[in-house]
């Protein structure tokens, strides 16, 4: 979908689309695209990383785990 992925694979960031909810690790403008965090970029409610959560990460990959109840649905980030 274009403008939720980064156009170069040499870029750092993944995103991740789960029906109508859209997860992204692109940097926000608004913190001067400097803070790598993991976020819901559209869905009913913000949900993101802290900001102290990662060093520098390089992201490998994101999926979700489902349950029995969706309130104890999982998303997993793999990052080194």
């Amino acid at each position: 979908m274009r403008g939720y992925a980064p156009f170069s694979p040499d870029e750092n960031s993944l995103v991740l689309f789960e029906g109508n909810e859209v997860y992204s690790t692109i940097r926000k403008q608004e913190y001067n695209g400097k803070i790598p965090r993991f976020r819901r970029i559209r869905g009913e409610s913000e949900l993101y990383t802290s900001d102290t959560v990662m060093q520098n990460p390089q992201f490998i990959k994101a999926t979700i785990v489902h349950q029995d109840q969706a309130y104890d649905d999982k998303i997993y980030y793999f990052f080194r």
